[in-house]
């Protein structure tokens, strides 16, 4: 301060040969001068610093804010030149924010924004105000700052955003600028502890002999996608088991996801869990995409791909969302369930696909962006910073021998001026020296043309072409998605023209150039290309990032044909059986749905689409063909799109229609769960078969036939057809029918039940029931073997083997009559044909045979007037009176009764008595029994003997090999028989007495035949013996 009260600012003066001169000054600006004239304290100096002066209680004795030429008083400055005067801030003054870019943050924070505004003061202090918390500045840039967001713990908010110069310098928020907050990709990638995308690798090492793959890995440390795959993978089969977040699976299990990509599922069920990796931590997330099959035990919405996802965000809450709405307590426990036994496939059974575990818990905005961020791509621009560090390699097999490949992808350029690099090999061998330094590729864009190159592989530029080729007929666009395919060599028609380069853009050959003299290296062995995606190298010098997005890449060894470039480019080929195919659209870092791409985690960006649904893309799934009576059938609609996608959302016009047999049409129930899913179901559906269709915008879309078969059997309205007829005299076959229902009134379409009908009585008894025709119709046999009253009981089995009642246990009592007998209208008789000829016992031969019956001679009946009677004769009409080699039971017209049997060539053994005298009673019955035991012959008239005969030498009865009938009662017409036995055995006088009026039931294994006629009218008889007891042996 000069002693004529003058200072000069930011500058010094010395005096030199009488003049006054400039000896040094401040290079910058100045402003807010005071002058105080006493000492001030720090506590003053710090109030006063950075907030406007209150001049009465500072009391300076000058001040000089500098707002203008014209200064406050009390002293005035002369300021020279004018061009000093600039405008400017500082951090006592207010800040304005005037526009924000993004505006708007990840729920979860870390969103790096520019705020864009005026009087932003460049100092320590400034900050930007998020929400009412303050963060620091990361950059300055023209007109504005660079500041990352804070997390708000909370989806779809909106923040005002203020900048302060000062924290207690107000902000001007005259614009109301303001942040919301909503889920990112960012977000979706933040604490992830472990990712499974269970897609098949092809032609890689990480398939073993045993045809099992590797599929999935841990995000949380330890290498894992850090490191390249073929790193991480080259390990023993023990150590990758070992390591929970990765696990093997049989490629039997592997199935098509939810866009139809084959082998890019797993099938889980009892036979093959899938195990899920849970993070030691308070919190967490389990997302995945699962189809649950439709079954007996029916999850939420099954028969449908949905997302589910399992949120814990306490020891005491967990929220099951399924696609992006919270399950209640019924459908949660469900899934909490299927998922606490830290295993897919222990209780349940479907498909799963895309894995996500986060160590937090998401919140429902991030639960919404999961399920609706479906199609990702890389932002090259976005991630420029990372890609030095962290650059993004595809791992591309190459056969060996002559160089042949396609390689296309979707770009999407923002510009498309100067020189681009889309791939290239070069860059790659300075992160994986893997690759034969003959060769190299580069794929580009300069000046709104693609480029393609072949050439001698170097790690420095520029490096030697082979073949390099720019097309100017190839012409991409800034922001526009283009399908863009390389191909050398290219087949054209039919041939593959050696040596030339083809370039397609959108499907469409746009250029073809063919290097004649040109030589490419042989590729020595099969090996692993790395291709740097979206850059030249790493270096500094020669970094030029691709300044737009990148999607589905392909690569394959074979050269394309034109057909086949624009097939693929409309929709992606689901078998990529004979490529390399990069989606990049899930992973952090990991499988795309054949391969791996590496580098991924800062470069995605949400691409997200959905495509009109397409009728013949269109696919069912469900109860289509039948279903039980009394089960509610299910089936799903999937809305697809026409490259099989499946839709992102609902709102397709589906009617479904049933038309029973009778022409009655009605609605199905459907709905709509907004996730391209639709879900029918029927019920409460009477048998029979219903006609179904399934309508889209009004016009028929899918035909099929639904049949609805019956339950199982209800004993309760199970009945008896008609009624239980009134039983024949004993021993004789009785039956009746026995209709099986469910419990909704269906007739039983076949015959899976067992009955078990009993009878109580003088004779205990189990009926036959043996299935009768169709329609769950059953034939009940039985056959008393005694007269008198008998108490039925029906039952059937249950399904654990119980006895279950018929009727609800109806009552039934039958009485079954005393006798019975057949009447003979003509001379013939009765005639048994021989039904099993060569194996039957009818023909009694066996070392002893016994013959009897009951019979009553017609009224008046006079023996000198009539024929012989042929009571029993084993052979034809034609054969009566001859010699047969058979066996008979005679009365002739003098009385005379003679038994025969033939037991060798040309010799018959008869025994022959009178019984004339006992024949002159023609209204009695009689009873005669012949026995033969090889060596005597007796026969027996009501139990007395009336002839015998002895034979030194023993023979049995010879078989007769001319399968004759047996006649019974030939030559008696007018007369009766009745309780014809045969035995195997020869009976003594005893026997014979003491079971002439009984039925043989008892010793029914020593009967060849018996006839009781206890049928009471008819012309059919049934018989009985050891090989057709009354059971139905």
């Amino acid at each position: 301060l000069e002693t004529t009260g003058m200072f000069s600012i930011c500058q010094d003066f010395a005096f030199s040969n009488g003049m006054q001169t400039t000896s040094s000054f401040f290079l910058g600006q100045v402003d807010e001068i005071m002058v105080f004239d006493r000492a001030m304290s720090f506590e003053m100096m710090s109030t006063y610093m950075i907030k406007p002066y209150d001049l009465v209680s500072a009391r300076p004795v000058a001040y000089f804010p500098f707002s203008g030429k014209d200064n406050m008083l009390p002293y005035n400055a002369v300021a020279r030149p004018d061009e000093m005067w600039v405008k400017a801030t500082g951090p006592w003054t207010p800040a304005t924010v005037v526009a924000i870019e993004p505006d708007t943050s990840g729920a979860s924070g870390r969103t790096l924004v520019s705020v864009f505004g005026t009087n932003f003061a460049q100092s320590q202090w400034l900050r930007v105000n998020f929400g009412g918390e303050l963060v620091a500045i990361e950059e300055f840039i023209p007109s504005g700052v660079t500041a990352y967001t804070t997390a708000v713990g909370e989806c779809n908010l909106e923040y005002p955003v203020l900048v302060s110069n000062t924290e207690t310098t107000p902000a001007n928020n005259m614009l109301d600028a303001a942040i919301s907050y909503n889920a990112t990709v960012e977000d979706l990638a933040r604490d992830v502890f472990a990712r499974y995308t269970y897609d098949y690798v092809r032609n890689s090492s990480y398939v073993t002999e045993d045809r099992e793959m590797v599929l999935a890995f841990d995000l949380s440390g330890n290498g894992g996608p850090r490191e390249s795959l073929k790193q991480f993978f080259e390990v023993n089969t023990t150590a990758v088991l070992d390591n929970p977040s990765n696990f093997m699976i049989p490629l039997e299990n592997m199935v098509s996801d939810k866009d139809q990509f084959q082998l890019s599922a797993v099938y889980f069920n009892k036979d093959f869990q899938v195990p899920i990796p849970i993070p030691d931590t308070p919190t967490y997330t389990i997302c995945a995409w699962l189809f649950m099959f439709i079954n007996e035990q029916v999850a939420p919405m099954a028969g449908g791909w949905k997302l589910v996802c399992m949120v814990k965000e306490s020891s005491e809450v967990t929220l099951v969302y399924l696609n992006t709405k919270v399950q209640d307590e019924v459908a949660a426990l469900w899934f909490i369930n299927s998922f606490s036994d830290v295993t897919l496939g222990n209780n349940e059974e479907g498909y799963v696909d895309e894995m996500w575990v986060y160590s937090r818990a998401l919140l429902p905005c991030e639960i919404v962006a999961r399920y609706y961020t479906q199609e990702y791509a890389l932002d090259f621009v976005k991630g420029k910073d990372y890609l030095q560090e962290r650059p993004a390699i595809a791992m591309l097999p190459v056969s060996a021998g002559t160089l042949r490949f396609n390689l296309e992808m979707w770009i999407y350029p923002y510009v498309t001026d100067g020189m681009q690099t889309i791939a290239s090999t070069d860059g790659a061998r300075q992160v994986h020296d893997t690759l034969s330094r003959d060769l190299g590729l580069h794929f580009g864009i300069f000046e709104n043309s693609l480029t393609f190159s072949i050439h001698k592989g170097c790690t420095c530029q520029p490096c030697p072409a082979l073949v390099d080729m720019i097309s100017w007929k190839s012409k991409v666009f800034p922001n526009k998605w283009q399908h863009v395919s390389f191909i050398y060599p290219f087949a054209e028609g039919l041939t593959i023209e050696p040596t030339t380069m083809a370039i397609h853009v959108d499907g469409v050959l746009r250029d073809m150039r063919e290097f004649p003299d040109v030589i490419i290296p042989e590729i020595p062995e099969d090996m692993e290309m790395p291709l740097l995606l979206g850059q030249e190298s790493t270096d500094d010098l020669t970094f030029r990032p691709f300044a737009g997005l990148m999607y589905d890449l392909r690569w394959t060894n074979n050269t394309y044909f034109n057909y086949k470039i624009k097939k693929s480019m409309q929709c992606p080929p689901k078998n990529h059986e004979q490529e390399t195919y990069f989606e990049m659209n899930e992973g952090s870092g990991g499988l795309g749905s054949s391969g791996a791409v590496m580098g991924l985690d800062n470069l995605w960006t949400n691409t997200s689409y959905d495509d009109p649904t397409s009728r013949v893309s269109t696919t069912f799934y469900g109860d289509l063909t039948e279903k039980i009576a009394g089960e509610v059938g299910r089936f799903v609609i999937t809305s697809r799109t026409a490259c099989q996608k499946k839709r992102v959302v609902g709102g397709d016009n589906y009617q479904v229609t049933m038309t029973e047999e009778d022409g009655n049409t009605f609605d199905l129930n459907l709905v709509d769960t907004n996730d391209g899913n639709y879900h029918v179901q029927y019920s409460q559906l009477y048998c029979g078969k219903y006609d179904t269709n399934v309508y889209l915008d009004d016009e028929l879309l899918h035909n099929f036939e639904v049949t609805i078969n019956p339950g199982k059997t209800d004993p309760q309205k199970t009945f008896v057809v008609n009624q239980i007829p009134t039983p024949n005299c004993f021993g004789v076959q009785t039956e009746f029918d026995i209709q099986t229902i469910d419990e909704f009134g269906c007739l039983q379409a076949g015959h899976n039940d067992v009955f078990i009908i009993t009878f109580d009585g003088p004779h205990k008894m189990n009926a036959s029931v043996t299935p009768k025709g169709a329609g769950g119709l059953y034939r009940v046999s039985f056959m008393p073997m005694a007269p008198g009253n008998y108490h039925m009981t029906m039952n059937m089995l249950g399904e654990d083997g119980e006895l279950l009642t018929i009727m609800d246990g109806t009552y039934f009592c039958i009485n079954v009559c005393t006798e019975g007998a057949v009447a003979l209208a003509g001379a013939q008789g009765i005639v048994v044909e021989e039904d099993m000829p060569g194996i039957s016992d009818l023909d009694l031969s066996f070392p002893g045979m016994t013959m009897e019956l009951w019979f009553k001679l017609p009224a008046g009946f006079d023996p000198s007037s009539s024929g012989p009677i042929y009571l029993l004769h084993k052979g034809g009409t034609n054969q009566q009176g001859q010699f047969a080699k058979t066996y008979e039971l005679v009365i002739d017209g003098t009385g005379e009764v003679s038994a025969s049997v033939y037991v060798g060539l040309g010799e018959i053994r008869s025994c022959v008595g009178n019984i004339q005298t006992q024949l002159t009673n023609s209204d009695k019955w009689f009873h005669i029994a012949a026995s033969y035991n090889g060596t005597y012959f007796e026969i027996l008239l009501d139990g007395q003997s009336v002839a015998s005969v002895s034979f030194a030498i023993p023979m049995m009865v010879k078989t007769n090999s001319y399968n004759h009938p047996l006649e019974i009662g030939a030559g008696l017409p007018g007369g009766f028989v009745d309780e014809v036995k045969l035995w195997k055995v020869a009976r003594s006088p005893e026997d014979i007495i003491d079971s002439m009026y009984c039925a043989p039931y008892q010793r029914l294994m020593d009967v060849a035949a018996y006839f009781s006629f206890n049928e009471g009218s008819g012309s059919v008889a049934s018989g009985h013996g050891a090989q057709c007891t009354p059971e139905g042996e």
